[in-house]
């Protein structure tokens, strides 16, 4: 009775326990359920929405650097209101193409021209093709950029095959409302979304792993102690794992990795307290969860933010510094002389502003690379930084607002920003300190080169409180400095404004004359000194304006010079010359040939002697019957170039005279080299000839070396009867000047011929 009543005991609690376990079991099974759609559902949201929404962010991304690093390469390459031509695109784009290339991953950078030609491109295959997508008319040409993702091995807009994942863009080109051209940048994003692909799939089979780990830890507790005790359902699980609080938190050990241990080190250890157990999976929660977090999550993605906010700081850089001579360019430098002027403004102070211009710096990248001609922009940028911290600091940041800031305006220019100056002996002072530090020789392929600034102060608020206006006046004060001899620094007046306006309007003039026809052209005779005949005529050229004003050529022809529209005009004088000699030939005078001047601009250009070939060919003229007149510096400066173009000319049969003989280089070494017919002595000779020993030596050599070497004598601005019988005394063979007749129009020239007709002949 007693046992049958103990078996009844013993036989409750068991009973009783089992289910008081039941929830235990039931708490199991759904964090067995739980772990395995967690280890389901986040690989599976890793790689369908999180990936997603990243490679979309990563595409808008690739395609703002585009944008901006198309905007900051048109702003290169824009230059007035000037199309985009191979020469100049590929000129800027060989200093950037490839660096750019490197620098920011791209695939492929290329240069379209409004019509849709490639003028620049890194497959150099492409340069002279066209655009064949039909969206880059309907949606680039009006100013609208345009994306595409194009995967590896697809065909991307254009029909060519890309090796990678790529983001294509087309970036307009646009100068206000003018469509200019356009890029199309190819972003390799092949890394990037590698990159991308391995994080996720990382994290998501870290997760997969922990949660497996999880959950195997737990089958394998409860298939160990089964059927060692009453309740095989729990096993041998410890009773703490009943605490709801404890089961999340060993929830979120398993996904940080660290569930395995823990429970390893837990069952080791059972008499473990509670606040020990807690401290020690806190312990491992830093060791092992951190630097999986970081390795396999964060660090990822902090490379991949590191990598593009490297790329911004070095979209921004170049868009506030010059990239060749690390200076502030323009923009910054205008900010930072805005913020000078509104200090200035409110505690009554004065600004400096510098413009300085190397003078004659063309020549250097004539004579040398251009390679050379950036190594000594490189050294004049650090001359002048270093001249001004021998007692300022350069404000290369935002440093101290007394300090001066020295920009690279462009090409050859630089300004310094002399903010709170005291006086204009301040200004005085740092200009004088650069015009001494550029007198040191730089030295180019072991040779020493001397290159010289001119220096134009302008003062505020004297010369102007506004940014664009200070500037203005510091580089008309430039300018005046180069008329001054150069070398030299001069301050702003107001009457240089008055002046520059002046030639502002003489431009303009001188564009719509062009269009207009408003010149003509004047003969002057040119005599042979034995037998007094007209042997050729000097085109001369003359500019009518309405209404009857007459501008002389010293006047306009250095402006058309500076401003290039002497190409235009060169090319009508040529044109018009021609005819002109050939309506004379059918009339009879048959003798006569035309002598035109070539400017420098003219003579570089490389079509001179095609330009001519075409004219000659369209108006049926004898090239023996043209002579074509470069001055000596011209030569000069040209060197073996020159030579090829003169060797060229004088394959056509034209003549070749070198004109103001002596002015320049006057090397008789030379006349032997280059192919000329004549050489003209310039008139400054001519008029001191019969007043100064020194001079009839001069003309005495050139006349005896020339005819040593061949080559025709003409002495020009012949004005005097002294002169004229020097000049026969020593032989020389042609005379021009008002003597014999000044500049006619060309309906005066057949009956002046008859005037001269043995004027300047032997007297019997």
């Amino acid at each position: 009775m007693s046992k049958e009543n103990d078996a009844s005991c013993t036989g409750t609690p068991g009973r009783d326990s089992y289910a008081r376990h039941m929830p235990r079991h039931r708490l199991i099974n759904k964090i067995f359920i739980l772990s395995v759609t967690l280890a389901l559902i986040i690989p599976m949201l890793n790689l369908y929405v999180i990936f997603h929404s990243l490679t979309n962010l990563l595409t808008d991304n690739a395609q703002v650097e585009a944008i901006r690093l198309g905007n900051h390469l048109s702003g290169m390459l824009i230059r007035n209101d000037e199309e985009l031509t191979h020469a100049h695109v590929s000129e800027v784009m060989s200093l950037h193409g490839h660096s750019l290339l490197h620098d920011f991953q791209l695939m492929k950078l290329k240069v379209f021209s409004p019509t849709g030609e490639i003028l620049y491109s890194t497959s150099k295959e492409d340069i002279g093709t066209f655009n064949k997508e039909s969206n880059f008319h309907a949606i680039v040409a009006r100013g609208n950029s345009y994306t595409s993702v194009v995967k590896k091995d697809a065909p991307s807009r254009e029909g060519q095959t890309v090796k990678a994942d790529v983001v294509e863009t087309y970036v307009p080109i646009m100068q206000g409302d003018r469509f200019l051209g356009a890029f199309e940048i190819y972003y390799d994003i092949s890394t990037r979304n590698q990159a991308l692909h391995d994080f996720i799939v990382r994290s998501s089979m870290v997760i997969l792993m922990v949660m497996t780990a999880f959950l195997v830890t737990i089958v394998f507790l409860i298939v160990r102690s089964e059927g060692k005790t009453e309740n095989p359902y729990l096993g041998g699980l410890p009773r703490r794992y009943s605490s709801p609080f404890y089961l999340i938190f060993l929830i979120t050990a398993a996904i940080f990795i660290t569930d395995t241990a823990v429970m390893i080190i837990t069952g080791a250890f059972p008499h473990l307290t509670l606040i020990t157990k807690a401290l020690f999976d806190a312990t491992l929660l830093v060791l092992f969860v951190s630097p999986v977090l970081y390795f396999f999550m964060l660090r990822p993605l902090l490379l991949h933010i590191k990598e593009l906010g490297l790329a911004q700081a070095q979209i921004s850089r170049m868009s506030l510094y010059d990239e060749l001579t690390n200076l502030p360019n323009r923009s910054l430098f205008q900010d930072r002389l805005r913020q000078a002027l509104a200090h200035a403004e409110r505690y009554e102070g004065k600004v400096g502003v510098l413009f300085l211009d190397l003078d004659n710096f063309k020549r250097v990248n004539d004579i040398f690379e251009h390679r050379r001609g950036d190594t000594i922009l490189k050294e004049i940028a650090g001359r002048l930084t270093s001249s001004l911290r021998s007692s300022d600091s350069v404000a290369r940041q935002q440093e101290d607002e007394s300090m001066p800031t020295i920009a690279r305006m462009g090409g050859d220019e630089f300004t310094i920003l002399l903010s709170q100056l005291r006086s204009s002996q301040d200004a005085i002072r740092v200009a004088k300190r650069i015009i001494s530090v550029m007198a040191t020789p730089f030295i180019v392929n072991s040779q020493e080169l001397f290159i010289s600034a001119s220096i134009g102060i302008a003062i505020s608020p004297v010369d102007g409180k506004d940014v664009d206006i200070l500037i203005k006046n510091a580089h008309a004060a430039m300018y005046h400095a180069k008329k001054k001899g150069r070398n030299n620094y001069q301050f702003y007046e107001g009457s240089m404004n008055s002046t520059a306006y002046r030639r502002l309007i003489l431009e303009n003039d001188l564009r719509r004359a062009i269009d207009s026809e408003e010149f003509t052209l004047y003969y002057q005779p040119r005599i042979d000194i034995r037998s007094g005949r007209v042997v050729a005529l000097e085109a001369l050229i003359r500019w009518l304006k309405p209404g009857g004003a007459v501008i002389s050529p010293m006047e306009f022809i250095p402006v058309a010079e500076e401003s290039g529209l002497i190409i235009p005009i060169g090319e009508w004088v040529l044109r018009n010359a021609c005819e002109q000699m050939k309506a004379w030939h059918d009339d009879g005078m048959q003798d006569l040939c035309v002598s035109v001047n070539i400017s420098g601009h003219q003579f570089q250009k490389e079509n001179l002697a095609a330009t001519l070939s075409r004219t000659l060919a369209a108006v049926q003229l004898d090239p023996k019957r043209v002579e074509l007149e470069i001055t000596e510096s011209i030569m000069m400066k040209g060197g073996e170039d020159a030579l090829s173009i003169l060797q060229a000319l004088k394959e056509m049969g034209v003549n070749l005279a070198m004109d103001d003989f002596g002015t320049g280089y006057s090397s008789f070494s030379y006349l032997r080299q280059f192919p000329l017919d004549t050489i003209k002595i310039d008139k400054s000779f001519i008029r001191d000839v019969t007043s100064s020993k020194d001079t009839k030596a001069i003309v005495e050599a050139i006349i005896a070396m020339a005819h040593r070497l061949q080559l025709t004598t003409v002495a020009e601005g012949v004005e005097q009867e002294d002169q004229l019988e020097f000049l026969r005394r020593k032989g020389c063979d042609e005379i021009q000047g008002y003597l014999m007749s000044p500049p006619v129009p060309p309906k005066e020239i057949p009956a002046l011929l008859g005037q001269l007709s043995g004027k300047a002949g032997v007297k019997p």
